[in-house]
């Protein structure tokens, strides 16, 4: 079964001019040996679904340049509900349900952040 290491980082933005509403997602997972190409498109298949979701403020993904079997989702949402939205979505169901076979086996590591700064 796959793992899922959540770390929540959340200050108050007061004083900052930053809205508290918009979060921050950055997942990292690393491929499977022999499932690189695999990963890379089911990866790329997530990535343009979440950017078609109305509370996607963005959605990158970025490959370790000395890992190059690590990668890592940087996502940002206009607020909470659309993170559960998204998390709830059938595709990310079908995303999560494949990582056991394409990313390594016990450890996906997803942060949640809010901007403190501009």
């Amino acid at each position: 079964p796959m793992n899922v290491v959540l770390s929540n980082m959340i200050s108050t933005p007061e004083g900052f001019g930053v809205d508290p509403a918009h979060i921050t997602v950055v997942s990292r997972m690393w491929a499977q040996p022999g499932q690189m190409t695999a990963a890379e498109n089911s990866l790329t298949g997530m990535l343009q679904f979440a950017r078609s979701e109305p509370g996607c403020a963005s959605y990158d993904l970025h490959q370790g340049t000395t890992e190059p079997n690590q990668f890592i989702f940087h996502e940002s949402w206009r607020n909470q509900a659309a993170v559960d939205t998204h998390l709830a979505s059938p595709q990310f169901a079908a995303f999560f349900a494949q990582s056991g076979e394409l990313f390594v086996t016990g450890y996906i590591e997803v942060n949640f952040l809010q901007l403190i700064s501009q």
